[in-house]
């Protein structure tokens, strides 16, 4: 499947009155759900992972995030970075939250599909590099998370 079939598959979706859809073609899984506020898209393969995970924690993981000593979250992909999974909503994180490993903080969307940022690890997000809705580099520090204390 090339992007242009996915892009055609997701108008397709779009303009129907389904909420929820699941295509598999080969090794990859594509399963389309719309929401009341905006879709989310996602493409799975259904044997082999080739998305880059959000973090890769290593030795020196640790850097000064503003004042305080923390661990960078990276953009995987370049795409456009969303503090909220709908459009206007209140941000996932703000400065201050308390998070927990596996927990949503942003999103960032890349050729029409909405990636899922997670922390990697719990703490409390101490800085947010990047502005609402605009373009992230690949390997771009986006969030800071300290250690709780």
């Amino acid at each position: 499947m090339n992007i242009n079939e996915l892009e055609k598959i997701v108008q397709i979706f779009d303009s129907s009155a389904l909420s929820k859809m699941e295509l598999q073609s080969g090794d990859v899984t594509i399963k389309l759900e719309k929401g009341t506020e905006s879709a989310v898209v996602a493409a799975v393969p259904a044997v082999k992972q080739t998305m880059v995970p959000a973090a890769v924690p290593d030795a020196s993981a640790a850097e000064v995030c503003g004042e305080a000593k923390g661990h960078w979250v990276k953009s995987p992909l370049v795409g456009t970075f969303y503090r909220s999974n709908i459009k206007d909503g209140e941000p996932l994180v703000k400065v201050g939250d308390t998070v927990r490993k596996g927990d949503l903080l942003c999103i960032i969307e890349a050729m029409k599909m909405m990636n899922e940022i997670r922390s990697d690890r719990d703490g409390v997000i101490t800085a947010i590099n990047v502005d609402n809705e605009t373009m992230v580099e690949y390997d771009e520090k986006i969030i800071c998370i300290g250690e709780v204390q």
